[in-house]
Order: C-alpha cells, then structure tokens, then sequence
C-alpha cells in the first residue's frame, strides 16, 4: 500500500461528517494516513472482525465517503483529486507514470493531460477512477525499470521516460511533443545512464531515433559515436505509428532519409 508522508494525522478529523457513526469515525480516524487500504489494513489496525469491518465500509461507501477504486481497494473519496496519480498506479500493479503523464507532471510540456498513463508488465484494459481514465501500456518485463517515487508517486526517472516516449511517440502527444520534452529535459540528463538505459532496453531503433532527435535539437551529446555504433542498418521510422511506407509513398508526401542515422523523416 501507498503512504503520503506529508500528510498529518488528525484526530477525529472525519468525525466532522453528519452522520457518521462511532465506528466510522474510529475506522476513518484509523486510516488517515493511507492513501489505499484494504479490508486486511483495517483489521491489522482495528482489530475487529472481518463482519463488523465489512459493515462499516458497506456504510462509508453508501456515505460516499469512501470510494472502491478495484475489488477490496478503498480511498477516501475526497483525496481522489489530489493523491490520483498513486492511487492509478497503486490499483494496478506493478506499475509506474509515464509518456505524457510524466512529461506534464515534470514540466517538460505545458499540455494539460487529461489520461493518466501507466507503464506496466501486465495486460490491463483501459478503464476509469472516479472520472480519470486510466491507460496501460505493457511492456516486457525487460523493459520494465528506470522508476522512482517523487512525492510518493512511482514514476520513471527523467532518462526512462524519454526512452519511454521514443518507443512510443504516439503516447507523448507525437514527435513535435517528443521533441520539446527532450529540449526541456536535456539539462536534467544523465547522459551516461541515457546510454546504459538504452542498453537494457535493447531496441537499436532508440538509438538511431534520439540520436537523430537529439541533434536535430542542437543538443549536447558527448555519446554520439556511442549511439552511431548501435543504430540498425535498415531504416528506422521517425514516428513508429504510422504505417511502413513504401518507395512511392514517401515520394508523394515528401518524407526525407537521414542517412547519418538511418531515419525515415515521416512525420
């Protein structure tokens, strides 16, 4: 379970909310300082049984005042605005912010993201907290690692999460999104864990795409010849959403060949 430790306990707090019961309020006083818990976290705390336990939160929950967010997953109904992003990845687990999300939620695009989005191992459908979709893109166990918490919140470090966003450009807003999050993230970089988290991901592709986007940027990169060595020997698509084109296609929308890193400029 997620814990907010800037939040302080306050004693009897929700016994402000009419009418609330004696084990309601003593459940919720009890806890104040989770962000998810469980019928178990309850008993753990409490000490009751498992009927009276199941009781009360049948009671909060007709109150609204605790919500269910998954199968024995309860939140405090009014932190949902302000504790979203842990109770998204704390529901489906495991999991971390990325893409877009992350970009919006570190300042590196001024676009206001309305999907939360996940980075996760498992196949999850996308679905809604309360009124925040939720999206989840799986990934290979492999290509599972490069997160921390900030604020309690599991989200990839600034160097995964633009891999993160050149695997999946479509899922940061596109490549101009793409281009602008890495201009702004650049002076945050690490560029020797950028290298060595482009390894462990093992996708030549990465490399030949932000090599490319990197010095399109005018950016610093004392790893070029490192990301040179790696690039495919085909081809690799600027934007990987699109459809593969051909000969002729490109041709008719202009696209042009970078050839110093074997990129297809198709968006």
């Amino acid at each position: 379970m997620f814990y907010n430790d800037n939040m302080e306990k306050q004693d009897n707090h929700y016994k402000s909310y009419k009418p609330l019961s004696k084990l309601e309020s003593a459940l919720l006083d009890k806890v104040a300082t989770l962000i998810v818990f469980s019928l178990s976290d309850v008993r753990n705390l409490t000490k009751w049984k498992h009927s009276t336990i199941s009781n009360v939160l049948f009671s909060l929950k007709k109150k609204k005042v605790l919500t269910a967010v998954k199968k024995d997953n309860y939140v405090l109904s009014e932190r949902i605005p302000e504790h979203i992003l842990t109770i998204a990845a704390s529901v489906n687990l495991p999991s971390y912010i990325s893409l877009w999300t992350a970009c919006s939620y570190y300042g590196l695009t001024e676009q206001q993201v309305k999907t939360i989005q996940l980075v996760s191992t498992k196949q999850y459908c996308q679905h809604k907290i309360f009124n925040h979709s939720i999206e989840i893109i799986t990934l290979l166990p492999k290509k599972w690692f490069g997160y921390h918490r900030v604020n309690n919140i599991p989200i990839a470090e600034i160097e995964k999460l633009l891999i993160d966003c050149a695997y999946k450009p479509e899922k940061a807003g596109g490549t101009d999104e793409l281009r602008k999050c890495i201009s702004n993230a650049w002076p945050q970089i690490n560029i020797k864990k950028l290298r060595r988290y482009l390894q462990m991901f093992n996708n030549k592709s990465l490399f030949a795409r932000l090599g490319y986007l990197i010095e399109e940027l005018h950016l610093p990169n004392t790893e070029q010849a490192f990301f040179l060595r790696r690039i495919p020997k085909g081809y690799t698509l600027l934007n990987p959403s699109k459809k593969n084109p051909n000969e002729q296609t490109i041709k008719k929308n202009n696209y042009k060949y970078n050839h110093k890193w074997r990129i297809v400029i198709n968006d």
